[in-house]
């Protein structure tokens, strides 16, 4: 059977000529680059993790390093006390930052505990009518041993682990890992001033390039603080976010809103949050989409997402089709990302896909849902990265559910030459970056919904596309792909 061509033409077919050159332009370095960033900054890979090598904290071997004994009339840090003596002791010294920094962040490096703790101290100070400077009543200078005796704290060996390298580096930590869940939670309650300037540090902190190498706990810090107190955490920790449409930005906020909604008592209201954000046209809904988990949300959050991804979809589409250069709006990762992220949240955009795709009348209205599709493939490739090779829509065809969804789109891209010459192109690249046979393997199930669909064509289309391919793997996939294709005939 012949393929299905059409005549480059003004008007639409010029169009959507126009359209498939900008999908089919040379992915560069830098745009990869790009991709890589917008990833990482929305949850898709850690670069930057401190790891405790210790039985304390997750039960690895860690070396203590205990602070001085206790000297003679001191007041230390004690559950069995009330804490509010210990900080009325202890107010004007730089002993109660330090204990608070220690119970937000839990785990600090040694080299950053010293401007963390002046950057609380200033708040508390802006707070306390103190304009921001901070006067101690120290005599002398209390050394940090002496500090994390009185806090019952102590220095551990950790790993700082940054793009593949592990860095060897001291850290300070509680030695009851009960304490940090107690001083938080008493300071939430009953002591409003330092919350406000924990409110405010941390907010300034988790912006501050300078400390992201302690950027997870920060963010930890927070959804655990949020839990305390959930209505003053969307007002103070969430609600102040600027520019929440930034990848970075729905990063953080799914972490919070995450933990929160973990609380069986915070449950409905961050439920409640969430469909309000899917009814408005305000770029959170996105952080509605990232966070969708059918096992948890409800029909109507479930309808709210659908109809919200259905709408904007269906925007993008139009947009390409009645505006020059659409491209580059579309592909911004915002459907595709959290879907990279969430299984559920890639169901829910195959199934949308698959009905806008199903519900168009004509040939030309389904090839405008392909085109937009391609333009998603495209971007799918740009986010693929050494720490996830996988393309997300050659990964679902994995899943029988997800292939399904897909397969009317797929197919009807590979009957069509020039549609067929764009995904081709795409999924070839992204072959030509393998390295090993278990990085492509994953690849196997798309290769056979295409190429074997019941069509010869279909079929030779894959072979010769392979046969064609420089890819250092391709002569091992296409050697697969006709030993699959004996297998099937001679069970015929």
């Amino acid at each position: 059977m012949s393929d299905v061509t059409m005549d480059r033409k003004s008007g639409d077919d010029g169009k959507r000529q126009d359209i498939l050159d900008m999908i089919t332009e040379p992915i560069t370095e830098a745009e990869k680059a790009e991709h890589l960033k917008i990833s990482v900054d929305n949850g898709g890979s850690p670069v930057n993790m401190i790891v405790n090598l210790g039985s304390i904290h997750g039960d690895i071997a860690q070396h203590h390093v205990r602070g001085s004994d206790e000297e003679a009339g001191s007041v230390c840090l004690e559950r069995v006390k009330d804490l509010g003596d210990f900080i009325q002791i202890h107010k004007n010294t730089h002993t109660v930052p330090v204990m608070i920094v220690t119970a937000v962040l839990e785990t600090i490096p040694e080299h950053l505990l010293s401007s963390l703790c002046q950057q609380l101290e200033r708040w508390i100070s802006r707070l306390s009518g103190g304009g921001g400077k901070t006067e101690k009543t120290d005599t002398g200078y209390a050394s940090l041993k002496e500090i994390l005796a009185l806090i019952k704290a102590e220095k551990i060996d950790a790993q700082l682990r940054r793009e593949g390298t592990a860095v060897p580096i001291r850290c300070v930590v509680f030695t009851d890992p009960s304490y940090p869940e107690w001083i938080r939670r008493e300071i939430w309650a009953d002591y409003f001033e330092l919350r406000e300037a924990v409110t405010g540090w941390l907010m300034e902190l988790k912006d501050d390039p300078a400390v992201n190498v302690i950027y997870y706990q920060v963010v930890k810090g927070i959804s655990e603080l949020a839990v305390l107190d959930c209505v003053y955490a969307v007002e103070k920790f969430i609600d102040p976010v600027d520019k929440p449409w930034r990848a970075d930005r729905i990063g953080y906020i799914v972490k919070v809103l995450g933990t929160l909604r973990k609380s069986t008592q915070h449950k409905e209201y961050v439920e409640h949050l969430l469909c309000t954000w899917l009814k408005s046209r305000e770029p959170y809904w996105r952080i509605a989409y990232q966070m969708y988990d059918p096992s948890v949300c409800t029909q109507w959050y479930e309808k709210l997402l659908h109809d919200k991804l259905s709408e904007e979809i269906r925007h993008d589409v139009d947009a390409l089709r009645e505006e020059e250069n659409e491209q580059h709006r579309i592909s911004k990762g915002y459907l595709l990302v959290p879907a990279r992220i969430n299984l559920a949240a890639a169901h829910m955009l195959a199934a949308v896909l698959e009905e806008i795709f199903s519900k168009a009348g004509t040939k030309p209205e389904k090839g405008e849902i392909v085109i937009y599709f391609l333009s998603l493939f495209r971007e799918d490739y740009l986010y693929t990265n050494p720490q996830h090779r996988k393309m997300l829509f050659i990964d679902l065809c994995n899943q029988r559910e997800e292939r399904h969804l897909l397969e009317g789109i797929l197919v009807f891209a590979w009957r069509d030459i020039r549609y067929r010459n764009v995904m081709a192109r795409i999924f070839l690249q992204h072959l030509g970056d393998m390295k090993k046979t278990a990085d492509w393997e994953y690849m196997q199930w798309f290769f056979k919904t295409l190429g074997f669909t019941g069509r010869e064509r279909d079929h030779y289309n894959m072979r010769y596309m392979l046969e064609r391919s420089k890819a250092e793997l391709a002569g091992e996939a296409l050697d697969w792909f006709n030993k699959i294709t004996k297998e099937r005939r001679r069970t015929k």
